[in-house]
C-alpha cells in the first residue's frame, strides 16, 4: 500500500503563520481591532460606548473580535466615537 501525499499549497489559502491582509478573517479581526483602538482613544468602556446604541457589553466585545456588525451598526460605531464615517471608510481602503 502506498501514500501519497501532495506538497503543494493551496493558492486561495495562505501559509499558517503567515496571514495576509487578502484573507477574510484577518480582515475581521483587523478591523475588530481598529474599532476598539478608536472607542479606547474616545476615553469610552465598551459600556459606555454601546449604551447609547443599545448595543450589549457582549455585542462590544463580538465586534471588536472580529465579528463585524451591520453597516447601520458600524456607521453608528463610527459616529459615537467620532469619526465622520465617509472619509474614515475612504482613507481606510473600506
Amino acid at each position: 500500500m502506498t501514500c501519497r501525499f501532495s506538497t503543494q499549497v493551496s493558492a486561495t489559502r495562505p501559509a499558517l503563520g503567515n496571514p495576509t491582509s487578502a484573507h477574510p478573517a484577518y480582515r475581521r479581526r483587523q478591523l475588530g481591532r481598529t474599532l476598539r483602538k478608536l472607542r479606547e482613544a474616545a476615553g469610552l468602556s465598551q459600556e459606555d460606548a454601546g449604551r447609547p446604541l443599545r448595543f450589549s457589553t457582549s455585542k462590544m466585545s463580538r465586534i471588536e473580535q472580529g465579528f463585524i456588525p451591520g453597516y447601520n451598526d458600524f456607521l453608528a460605531l463610527l459616529d459615537r466615537y467620532g469619526i465622520i464615517s465617509s472619509d474614515y471608510a475612504k482613507e481606510k481602503g473600506w
